[in-house]
């Protein structure tokens, strides 16, 4: 617990003078590129209880303050499908959000969707399969996701039983994503988008995205941290996770993507640490994924070149 508190206090103070830096950038009138953000939310539960279910819950307090920023900050908080189809036409204009639940856990239900009805914010509930069809109180059953579609909200696959996909021969992959999509639409719902289970590095490659594909998804979301600049790949999109520990200092601060260098530095830390490790496609070396981060990163570098050249 230590360690990590230590590793959260040094991301805390990176991502701090990486906020001074953006908005000292800002002043001079070099502002960074449009980008469409899309947020991960787990469990919205009372204020005693939230903090017990992992990083990625919040207080329902917590939730409704956020909503609320994020309706004043920015001008499109959109559905998933307009983000993904104006970022796929490069058509997004302006800095898009988007809205996103993993896991179809029942306080969402009872707690989260009445702040947002209220604000009037799209959102996309990504189901698990196995969790709908239980009897665990803790998920949504079948009538309450089917509440969601018809309450106007957007539905999302989440596999089949929430395995990690990259370990998966190809049979266990396709029952997971294909098989498990077909029994998903087979209770009155297609879907259109798939959220990875855990989505970090290695828990995607190419071979897990050619099956999402194949079963007919539109796009496919990781649980990598940052946003999504015009040319991401669809069925490797980023998201910002949203934790308990977001004060509203630090939730701005992750908005205006101070903290979306944490995965990759991560990952590559990982890759000099262990450098022979097979990661998602089973094969060594740098991902397709890490080699794309390292192309917008030049990518970025070459947009601040060309704004200062031309002061």
């Amino acid at each position: 617990m230590f360690k990590k508190n230590i590793v959260i206090l040094l991301s805390d103070v990176i991502a701090c003078l990486n906020f001074i830096l953006k908005k000292s950038l800002a002043f001079l009138g070099l502002k960074r590129p449009i980008s469409l953000r899309i947020l991960v939310y787990h469990s919205v539960s009372s204020e005693s209880f939230y903090k017990d279910l992992g990083e990625s819950n919040v207080s329902v307090d917590m939730f409704r303050e956020q909503m609320r920023y994020l309706k004043k900050k920015f001008k499109k908080i959109v559905s998933l499908t307009e983000g993904v189809d104006c970022l796929r036409k490069s058509e997004l204009g302006q800095d898009f959000i988007v809205i996103t639940f993993d896991d179809g856990m029942a306080d969402v239900y009872e707690e989260a969707i009445g702040v947002l009805e209220d604000l009037k914010i799209p959102a996309i509930f990504f189901i698990v399969y196995k969790y709908a069809d239980s009897d665990d109180g803790r998920f949504m059953d079948w009538s309450k996701v089917s509440s969601l579609k018809e309450r106007g909200f957007e539905i999302g696959f989440h596999s089949y039983s929430h395995k990690r996909l990259a370990p998966l021969n190809d049979d266990e992959l396709k029952e997971e994503v294909t098989q498990g999509k077909k029994r998903f639409e087979e209770n009155g719902m297609s879907v259109e988008y798939f959220a990875y289970p855990y989505g970090f590095y290695g828990d995607f490659s190419s071979r897990t995205e050619k099956v999402v594909k194949d079963a007919g998804f539109k796009a496919s979301l990781t649980s990598v941290m940052g946003d999504n600049l015009q040319g991401r790949d669809p069925f490797e999109l980023r998201r910002t996770r949203v934790s308990w520990r977001d004060t509203p200092l630090r939730f701005k601060m992750k908005m205006e993507g101070s903290y979306d260098w944490v995965d990759t530095l991560k990952d590559m830390f990982q890759r000099l640490a262990s450098p022979s490790k097979e990661v998602g496609s089973h094969a060594p070396g740098p991902s397709r994924s890490f080699a794309k981060d390292a192309s917008l990163v030049l990518y970025k570098k070459c947009q601040f070149d060309n704004l200062l050249s031309r002061g």
